[in-house]
C-alpha cells in the first residue's frame, strides 16, 4: 500500500511532542510492515527552521520525507505555509493509495485535504485533540489569549476546517474519550478509535552521562516524581507543584524532576510556583531530553505524573507504562481509564489535594509501585504495540480504499445520479 501522510512539522523536530513521535514510530512500522510510506512536511521547528535538506526526499529507515521550506516562520511558531506542499500534492497526490492529515487548524492539513478531494483520493485525518471544547476555547489562558484563540479557531473551524473534516473519508480519534469530546460539533465523517503505540524499550541503552542521583545528590535517598512533558498551561503543572507543596508541608521527602520545555514567560511562572510552595530545593529542572537521556530518566524515577486540564490521549504516560512506571495522572487525560482498569496507575480529579491524597499511596508503598509499574508494561503489551496498530489501521485503510473506488465507479456509471456514501 502507498501511504502519505502530512504533518506541520516532523523529525528531527520532536520539541513539538507527541504528535511528531507518534509519527515517527508510526512511518518507520508501517515501512517494516512493507509498506510504500512517505512523509510530507516542512522544515519548521519549534524555534526558526530545521536543517534539513528540502524539496528533495530523504530516507529514514525504509520512509521517505519531504520537507518543503516553511516562509515567514517567524510570525508565529505554529506558522506553517508553504507553497511546495501544495506543488507536491498536486502533482503526486494522484499517487498514493491514501493519505492521511495529522494535525487540523493550520496550512498543512488543510491544503492536503484540498488535493485529495481533487484527486480523489481517500484521505483520514488524525485531530490531535484539536476539537476538544478546552482546546477549541482555552479557558485555561488568560482572557485576552483565550479570546483570540475561539475567535480565530471559530473562523478556521467554521469555514476550511468544516469542509476539511466534513468532505474526510474518515476521522481518527486516539480513544473514545476524545471522540466523545468532539461529539457536540456534529461533524459528518465516519469516526474510527484506533489509539496511538509507544515503541519498546531497546534492548540496551547506552549512557548519556551521570544519572539523576549522581547530579543531584539530594535525589540518592528519596523517590523521584517525574513530570515529563511540554510546559503549558494545559498541562496542569501548576496544579501538580500545588499538591507536592501540600505533601512537603506533611513532612514527605521526595524529588521533582520536571523535563521539557515551554515559553520563557510560563517557564518563569513556574518557577516562581515553586519556591512559592517550597519545593524549589528539592525541585530539578532538566528542560526538553530526547532519546537515550529521556529513556535514562524515565529508567530512573520512581513514578510519573501528568495531570493534565486536557491530553486526548497521553503518549508520555505510554513511554513511562512502557519504562515500568507507575503513572498519577488526571481523569482528563485519554488513557485515563485504561489506566485504572489495568491497575497501572491512579487516575484523579483536578483538585490539588486529590493529586496529593493519590501521590501520598504511591510514596508510602514501593511494592505498590512495583506491583502497578508489572501491570503498566503488561498494559502497553496488550494494547499499545505499533505491530498491531499498524495491522488495525491498515485494515481501516483498506476500507477506505474500496469505499472510494466503488464511489469513482458508480460516478462513471451514472455521473449525474451519483452521491457520495454515508
Amino acid at each position: 500500500m502507498k501511504i502519505l501522510h502530512t504533518i506541520p512539522a516532523f523529525a528531527p523536530a520532536l520539541g513539538w511532542g507527541g504528535p511528531v513521535t507518534a509519527l515517527l514510530e508510526l512511518s518507520h512500522e508501517q515501512a517494516r510492515q512493507g509498506h510504500r510510506v512517505t512523509v510530507l512536511t516542512t522544515n519548521r521547528d519549534v524555534d526558526g527552521k530545521l536543517d534539513v535538506p528540502v524539496r528533495r526526499p530523504v530516507t529514514m529507515q525504509g520512509v521517505e520525507v519531504w520537507y518543503c521550506p516553511v516562509y515567514a516562520a517567524g510570525v508565529s511558531r505554529h506558522f506553517d505555509f508553504s507553497p511546495e506542499t501544495s506543488s507536491f500534492l498536486r502533482a503526486r497526490a494522484h499517487t498514493f493509495d491514501v493519505i492521511h492529515i495529522h494535525s487540523v487548524f493550520s496550512w498543512t492539513p488543510t491544503i492536503s485535504a484540498f488535493w485529495a478531494l481533487r484527486r480523489r483520493v481517500p484521505y483520514m485525518v488524525l485531530p490531535q485533540g484539536a476539537l476538544s471544547p478546552v482546546c477549541l476555547a482555552k479557558p485555561y489562558e488568560k482572557l485576552f489569549n483565550s479570546l483570540r484563540s475561539r475567535a480565530k479557531k471559530w473562523v478556521y473551524f467554521k469555514t476550511l476546517s468544516r469542509i476539511v473534516l466534513d468532505r474526510a473519508s474518515a476521522l481518527q480519534f486516539c480513544c473514545e474519550q476524545e471522540r466523545e469530546n468532539a461529539r457536540p460539533l456534529k461533524l459528518k465523517a465516519p469516526t474510527f478509535v484506533i489509539p496511538l503505540g509507544v515503541a519498546p524499550v531497546p534492548a540496551q541503552i547506552g549512557a548519556s552521562g551521570a544519572g539523576l542521583r549522581e547530579r543531584f545528590p539530594l535525589l540518592r535517598n528519596r523517590p523521584i516524581i517525574l513530570y515529563l512533558s511540554r510546559l503549558d498551561p494545559i498541562k496542569g503543572l501548576d496544579l501538580l507543584i500545588t499538591a507536592l507543596g501540600s505533601l512537603k508541608k506533611s513532612g514527605y521527602e521526595f524529588g521533582f524532576v520536571v523535563a521539557g520545555g515551554g515559553s520563557d514567560a510560563y517557564e518563569r511562572e513556574i518557577h516562581s510556583l515553586v519556591n512559592h510552595h517550597d519545593i524549589a530545593q528539592c525541585t530539578f529542572f532538566l528542560g526538553p531530553i530526547f532519546d537515550e537521556l529521556k529513556l535514562q530518566v524515565l529508567r530512573e524515577a520512581d513514578l510519573f505524573t501528568l495531570t493534565s486540564r486536557h491530553e486526548n490521549f497521553g503518549l508520555a504516560v505510554l513511554e513511562a507504562l512502557r519504562a515500568g512506571l507507575p503513572a498519577v495522572v488526571s481523569e482528563n487525560v485519554g488513557v485515563h481509564r485504561e489506566i485504572s482498569q489495568w491497575g497501572a496507575g491512579i487516575s484523579t480529579g483536578l483538585a490539588p489535594d486529590e493529586i496529593a491524597s493519590a501521590l501520598k499511596r504511591l510514596l508510602e508503598s514501593e511494592s505498590l509501585r512495583q506491583e502497578m509499574g508489572l501491570r503498566g508494561q503488561q498494559l502497553v503489551n496488550a494494547r499499545f504495540a505499533w505491530p498491531q496498530v499498524v495491522e488495525t489501521l491498515s485494515d481501516v485503510y483498506k476500507r477506505l480504499i474500496e469505499r472510494e473506488n466503488f464511489v469513482q465507479l458508480d460516478r462513471r456509471k451514472q455521473p449525474s445520479m451519483c452521491q457520495p456514501l454515508s
